[in-house]
């Protein structure tokens, strides 16, 4: 009979907190840390508009909340290689996530100079949803100047080398403790960034390549060589990864499937033609996306289409789901999302039963 060790460091976006051994919750844990100390800061702190919020902080670097989730999972780490207890270690890095301030302490990341801006061309505007464009010219207008946007594109590259300074750590801990032997990282983003794209910073509401399209790495030096995979994959591919390391059967009814064959180059792991997204924030309309590696369709719950050949237009400036003459590639990728939501649809949600049927519509332009 083992102990496992399961603690959860970081924003915890409203997880049920009984779940896990050690929660250090960011906002509430991480401001109790700043007046235990005396440190005069309320995280997190507030920056001008007209700078996107992204501005220097006066917190004492040793201090900073990602120097804090390394040395919790460091310290984790020493304890276990001695306990010997099987561990599930979760740590949420806030940054590079708004809001974008900077330790003086760091300065020696913040390299503006090195910062180039996309040229988006004025057709970016064209043919899509008047919601979004209005959410862009928003965030764009909080920086008209080209240096206010490099300043926060330059301070959102500084917290990424804090954070990778920190996973630095957590490698080498492993290393030196012999842990990495048995021990798998997997290293993932929620959601990515504009990062000057459309003009705009953060994320905003779409399934926009620039939000969605995230880095995941797998790291066993024990069971797999280093690879690159172009395979696709999503994040409910995660479940099925870890149960499979684990040696554990997976439960039925998983929408994912474990991405372990591709770590370990297998020559027939199974390829996945299509990945799909969805997203719905608030009162703006929903969206639903289908993407292969040429063509990518987003539609939003008023029936409006946005069709993008993301191997010639990874920013997604043209859309081309007017365009005749990809009528095929856009008929392919509707008939996927139908496939997907009729597989995977739950029937407690009538919303997205009616969503469905809607799409079915002939109104609806499905071809």
């Amino acid at each position: 009979c083992y102990f496992v060790s399961i603690p959860y460091y970081g924003k915890t976006h409203s997880i049920n907190n009984r779940e896990w051994d050690n929660v250090f919750d960011l906002y509430p844990d991480y401001n109790r840390y700043l007046r235990a100390r005396s440190i005069p800061v309320h995280y997190p702190e507030k920056h001008p508009a007209e700078s996107l919020c992204a501005g220097f902080s006066k917190i004492p670097g040793p201090d900073f909340v990602e120097v804090l989730h390394g040395n919790l999972v460091t310290s984790d780490l020493e304890n276990l290689a001695r306990n010997k207890n099987p561990f599930l270690i979760f740590t949420s890095f806030e940054a590079p996530h708004s809001p974008w301030t900077l330790p003086e302490e760091f300065r020696h990341f913040y390299h503006p100079e090195k910062v180039k801006l996309p040229q988006v061309p004025e057709y970016d505007k064209f043919n899509k949803p008047d919601y979004r464009v209005r959410y862009h010219e928003k965030r764009s207008q909080a920086a008209p100047a080209d240096d206010k946007l490099i300043h926060a594109i330059a301070i959102y590259h500084a917290l990424t080398s804090i954070v990778d300074e920190q996973i630095g750590r957590i490698v080498e801990t492993l290393e030196r403790t012999g842990l990495d032997e048995n021990t798998c990282i997997i290293f993932m983003s929620d959601h990515g960034d504009h990062l000057g794209n459309h003009r705009a910073m953060g994320k905003c509401l779409s399934v926009e390549e620039d939000l969605i399209h995230v880095p995941l790495i797998l790291y066993s030096p024990a069971v797999f060589k280093s690879r690159i995979s172009n395979t696709l994959a999503e994040s409910i591919d995660i479940f099925p990864t870890i149960m499979e390391l684990a040696g554990i059967k997976a439960p039925a009814g998983l929408q994912g499937a474990s991405l372990l064959p591709h770590a370990l180059g297998q020559k027939n792991a199974p390829e996945r033609k299509t990945a799909f997204c969805e997203e719905k924030n608030g009162t703006w309309p929903g969206h639903i996306c289908a993407k292969n590696r040429d063509f990518k369709l987003i539609i939003n719950e008023n029936g409006f289409e946005e069709l993008y050949k993301i191997s010639e237009d990874p920013h997604e400036w043209k859309n081309l789901a007017a365009q005749t003459e990809y009528n095929e590639s856009k008929r392919e990728l509707k008939d996927e999302l139908l496939r997907f939501h009729f597989k995977n649809i739950d029937q407690a949600k009538i919303r997205e039963v009616d969503f469905v049927t809607r799409f079915m519509e002939p109104g609806y332009f499905r071809y």
